[in-house]
């Protein structure tokens, strides 16, 4: 029991010593503070580590509610997500402008860049991760160093339209760019430049795919057409699909000759490229999708809607193999990490991630810094590493601990259970000691980060 006094084990009702996690130069550190204790939200998360997903208990719609609501990523309304191709580091960004960079598999927020152009429409990482694009709705591509989050360069200024949307090539080499208003740009990595841009009678841009030989664009438009563009020339080759009805969301298969889309008045079709015609679709009644998410494999994909539902579909027929989760609010953004295993997605100013393919939801990353001091959960102090002062939070029961900090756990009125280094505390104060591993089965047995 680390530097917390003696209990009397065989006492049933002694109240627990809640004490808070303290950082200073040489980590994180147990402090003699009390904590709040309340019996706040989703203790469903108590026995939750990321290094046990196999395990992790399902929290209901109700606990989601008040876990994920507290549990701020950013002060203003997220509103683009990417994640590297290594699947180590991924970025939000919000109306304010801010750019947040976070790491993976522990979810702990590594840096952040307020750029203030605008709201952030759109980002994307170069293929080595060194480098992260991101596109304003004022029009603005920017170029940033992701190790010092410094601005290299504004790779494009076009104030006439907002970006809608970027991709990348399989080498690196190009990045295509978009506005609401239909332009296209294309920017050559290696020269550092725009090469060529096209207006279009396109608006708003759903999705880009580059070919695997990177010689040919694929878009997919907000007003339902597809088309074919050449590379680094951006002539029109081939136009799939003229429809009168508006594409709401899209999604690439990997393999690049086929195209989920999903339709304002519901449903989905399988397209096929290179034959121009539709292999399959399905219904989707109620349900307008505004983000669509395949799988690195193409085996399935997910849907976020209308009905604030998350939908798991087969890709080889458009059958729906599960509804993952559905919330009181939207959830805008998807993300699928390149190695399958995570879905990042996103409501209001919070993250939400669920590992693939089981559909759990797993964490809800937090930056401490924007956290209110009245929160009634967890309470954390944080030493300010340029102050010296000494900030402290409270983070809702269940929600994620910072990176670095480590979660003991111990029961009071019986057998001892000890949880090291979980990244998520709970503070129920009246269940049953239960952690991976280890599980007490009396009644009325407390347990507490200490």
């Amino acid at each position: 029991m680390n530097d917390f006094e003696n209990k009397n084990l065989d006492d049933e009702n002694e109240i627990p010593e809640i004490y808070s996690l303290k950082k200073g130069k040489n980590g994180w550190q147990i402090s003699r503070r009390d904590f709040l204790k309340t019996a706040g939200a989703a203790s469903a998360l108590a026995a939750a580590g990321i290094g046990n997903r196999s395990r992790l208990i399902p929290v209901s719609a109700a606990e989601m509610n008040d876990l994920c609501k507290v549990s701020k990523a950013h002060n203003e309304e997220i509103t683009a997500i990417a994640v590297n191709s290594s699947s180590t580091r991924f970025v939000s960004g919000d109306e304010s402008g801010e750019i947040k960079v976070w790491t993976l598999p522990d979810f702990g927020l590594e840096n952040s860049l307020m750029i203030g152009n605008g709201t952030i429409r759109s980002c994307i990482f170069n293929i080595d991760s060194t480098i992260l694009y991101v596109g304003t709705d004022l029009g603005s591509v920017f170029r940033i160093l992701l190790e010092t989050m410094e601005i290299q360069e504004t790779i494009l200024t076009d104030t006439s339209s907002p970006i809608s949307c970027m991709a990348i090539s399989k080498n690196g080499n190009m990045i295509a760019l978009s506005n609401d208003e239909g332009k296209l740009f294309l920017y050559d990595n290696e020269a550092g430049k725009i090469i060529a841009q096209l207006d279009t009678t396109d608006h708003s841009f759903v999705k880009m795919n580059f070919s695997a030989d990177a010689k040919t664009l694929y878009t997919c438009s907000f007003t339902g057409n597809i088309r074919t563009y050449s590379v680094p020339e951006l002539k029109l080759l081939d136009t799939s699909l003229e429809l009168d009805r508006t594409i709401t969301a899209a999604g690439f298969i990997p393999g690049d000759i086929h195209l989920i889309y999903s339709l304002h008045e519901g449903g989905f079709v399988f397209y096929s490229l290179p034959e121009d015609r539709e292999i399959w679709a399905a219904d989707n009644p109620g349900d307008t999708v505004f983000a669509l998410e395949s799988s690195p494999d193409g085996s399935l994909f997910i849907t976020s809607g209308t009905q604030n539902t998350l939908k798991m579909w087969s890709t080889s027929n458009g059958k729906l193999i599960s509804e993952i989760f559905s919330f009181s609010q939207k959830l805008p953004l998807l993300s699928i990490t390149p190695d399958g295993t995570l879905l990042i997605s996103t409501t209001g100013k919070s993250i939400l991630v669920w590992s693939l393919p089981d559909g759990k939801l797993i964490q809800c990353p937090v930056d401490l810094s924007i956290m209110p001091e009245n929160e009634k959960a967890i309470t954390i102090e944080k030493v300010d590493e340029v102050t010296g002062k000494t900030i402290t939070f409270t983070l809702p029961c269940g929600s994620p601990l910072p990176a670095g900090a480590v979660c003991v756990c111990n029961c009071v009125g019986g057998s001892l259970c000890s949880c090291d280094a979980y990244t998520t505390c709970s503070c129920d104060s009246h269940s049953t000691c239960s952690c991976v591993g280890h599980t007490v089965t009396y009644s009325y047995h407390y347990w507490h980060p200490n």
